[in-house]
């Protein structure tokens, strides 16, 4: 196989988004907003466990439990928007590594 190394060459950037910014990226505060309340379920665990969950195996279980939860909630709506490159972005970038941890 014959690999191009080096810089990309372009000098102007077209249909690109920042895309964590919810100003711009609609379908990322989409996601948010549809996946809210698993985040919201995930943010109050860690409030209340701190970081003993990593050492705790019931905690860890439970922290992994909720965890599948709010990613099948994120991989179920970028299917519904599998038409969109963000989707295929996010999944690849945001979904799988944590997934590949447990």
């Amino acid at each position: 196989m014959n690999f191009v190394t080096g810089a990309l060459k372009y000098n102007k950037l077209e249909n690109a988004l920042p895309v964590f910014d919810t100003n711009s990226n609609q379908l990322f505060k989409k996601l948010l907003s549809y996946r809210k309340k698993e985040a919201q379920t995930l943010d109050n665990f860690i409030n209340k466990n701190g970081n003993t969950y990593f050492t705790n195996d019931s905690l860890k279980l439970l922290f992994a439990k909720m965890y599948k939860v709010y990613n099948n909630k994120a991989i179920s709506f970028l299917k519904e928007n599998s038409e969109n490159y963000f989707s295929f972005w996010y999944f690849i970038n945001e979904v799988m590594p944590p997934t590949m941890a447990f």
